[in-house]
């Protein structure tokens, strides 16, 4: 959810320097957003199938009618799309609650819910030896089909993401981060979003535990919950992040994390060259090897790492790689 905010952020400061450098906003964000959805195809079907890149791009599209549009405009919108997702998610989930309920038709539901898990473990096991095994040609297969599946399946949760995008742009065009005056705004924000999306994302929890026992009728309950109050939890890490960006910790901590998010793309890309590496058969193989513990540990690992690569990499160049090759894309130039 943060990160759509940022996307959405991201869109409306390229608008911003195109009007700027009196160039067509709408054309210049239509060609980065392709790009980027170029970058996330080959990313997608020849690395991890689980790319963002792609159902970024599409739904960014979506956000180009919104250029010119006023702040207030473009949050009535996001409002409306997140109100119109939960309350689908909660009749939905309440319709499979009521199913469940009903005599005869509940042991319809049960039977339907026992075949969907028997499918979902044949899945994980398919998934095992394509990935864990191989060979090369059974591995392309299934990422192929993990990833149309992901991207098509991203279509769910457009709504929540669309709203997202939508607040990031409004925040931009308003001036809510340059303008000194409006930090007492951020940090009631803050406090009012956090006290919202705390207990409701911790409901989504308790729910989404539920749904893997009593099976989809608490699932997309959880969901519901999700779609509301992942974005009210989001916003508030945002607006408590402006507020204290000018405290003395922060800034540290922008100086030390600056680098990192120059090179975010390539960052994102590198963690698929290591990992698959790590984890595919063609590598060392430890696909559903490790534990947990084991996983946390080695993704802090490789992010610190990255932190240092991203200023080593830029006290030599401006530019990295991917992000140079999205702006060749874009401006259809040799960046400077």
């Amino acid at each position: 959810a943060l990160l759509a905010l940022l996307f959405g952020f991201g869109v409306g400061v390229q608008a911003r320097r195109a009007e700027a450098a009196g160039l067509p906003p709408g054309r210049l964000v239509r060609r980065r957003l392709l790009a980027l959805g170029a970058i996330g195809a080959v990313h997608g079907l020849l690395g991890w199938y689980g790319d963002i890149l792609v159902s970024y791009a599409v739904f960014g599209l979506l956000l180009l009618p919104f250029l010119k549009a006023r702040p207030r405009t473009m949050l009535i919108w996001a409002g409306g799309l997140l109100a119109a997702a939960t309350l689908a998610f909660l009749a939905l989930g309440a319709l499979f609650q009521l199913i469940t309920s009903l005599g005869s038709q509940g042991r319809v539901a049960v039977e339907i819910d026992r075949a969907v898990r028997a499918a979902a473990e044949a899945d994980t096991a398919g998934a095992l030896r394509a990935y864990g095994q191989g060979p090369y040609g059974a591995l392309f297969l299934r990422r192929l089909h993990d990833a149309v599946t992901g991207w098509a399946g991203s279509v769910a949760v457009l709504p929540e993401i669309l709203a997202l995008f939508l607040t990031g742009l409004a925040a931009e065009r308003s001036g809510l981060v340059t303008d000194p005056a409006r930090r007492p705004l951020l940090a009631r924000a803050a406090l009012g979003l956090a006290l919202v999306g705390l207990p409701v994302n911790v409901l989504h929890a308790r729910l989404a535990g539920a749904g893997v026992v009593a099976g989809p009728g608490p699932a997309i309950l959880a969901l519901a919950a999700y779609t509301f109050g992942a974005p009210a939890l989001a916003a508030a890490g945002a607006a408590a992040a402006l507020r204290l960006r000018d405290s003395a910790p922060v800034r540290g901590l922008t100086r030390l994390l600056t680098p990192l998010g120059r090179v975010s793309l390539s960052a994102y890309l590198l963690q698929t060259v290591v990992f698959t590496n790590l984890f595919y058969f063609h590598g060392l193989g430890l696909y559903g090897r490790l534990s947990f513990p084991a996983l946390l540990g080695l993704a802090v690992a490789a992010w610190l790492a990255q932190v240092l690569l991203a200023r080593a990499w830029l006290d030599r160049f401006r530019f990295g790689p991917a992000e140079w090759l999205l702006r060749r894309l874009t401006y259809r130039r040799r960046p400077g």
